[in-house]
């Protein structure tokens, strides 16, 4: 909680006193978060601000609409790659850990995918957060209801918090035990 809560609170030994099998739990458990409730409930309260303003305002906040939509379909395919080849190849790892012919089986699997290509390839998701929150924040003017705006703000925000921990709790604790996985793996 005080990892969430204090952007500066981050006790790496006591984050990764947790296994590896409870990091990826974690993973899977945010994404579906993200997927199923946070990204819905930001898409209802754009999609109703978007029905409530009418003439050139209207086509901008589209233009808004948009953006978050692209965006929105990003963040999918990101989780996706996660869930479909990061989740996996971890868990091969763990399964792998105690095998006579770990070493042999992790070459073949290592060929096809490592914790180093997901570190190159783990973008941040959250910076166009930022953009469209800020863009809302600065250049949305006229006649709307501004309860509804801010709630959108509020939900972009929170999103763009909660992707930047996640993605901080995936390169400072996921990676580097998984990087120590792999080497046990291949020094047995």
């Amino acid at each position: 909680l005080n990892t969430f809560t204090f952007e500066n609170y981050f006790s790496e030994s006591r984050l990764k006193s947790f296994s590896i099998a409870q990091w990826v739990d974690y993973l899977r458990r945010t994404h579906i978060y993200y997927r199923e409730v946070q990204l819905p409930i930001i898409e209802n309260h754009l999609s109703l601000l978007i029905k409530s303003i009418a003439g050139e305002d209207s086509k901008n906040l589209k233009l808004i609409g948009k953006f978050f939509s692209d965006y929105k379909q990003e963040l999918q395919a990101h989780l996706a790659r996660e869930d479909e080849e990061t989740v996996p190849y971890v868990e091969s790892l763990l399964e792998l850990k105690d095998k006579p012919d770990a070493k042999k089986i992790y070459e073949e699997l290592s060929k096809k995918y490592s914790i180093k290509v997901f570190e190159r390839e783990h973008d941040n998701v959250d910076e166009k957060l930022f953009d469209l929150k800020n863009i809302l924040i600065k250049y949305f003017l006229g006649n709307y209801n501004q309860s509804l705006c801010n709630t959108v703000i509020f939900e972009l925000s929170r999103l763009e918090d909660d992707l930047k921990d996640h993605t901080r709790l995936e390169n400072k604790i996921l990676i580097p035990m998984v990087e120590e996985l792999e080497k046990k793996i291949k020094s047995t």
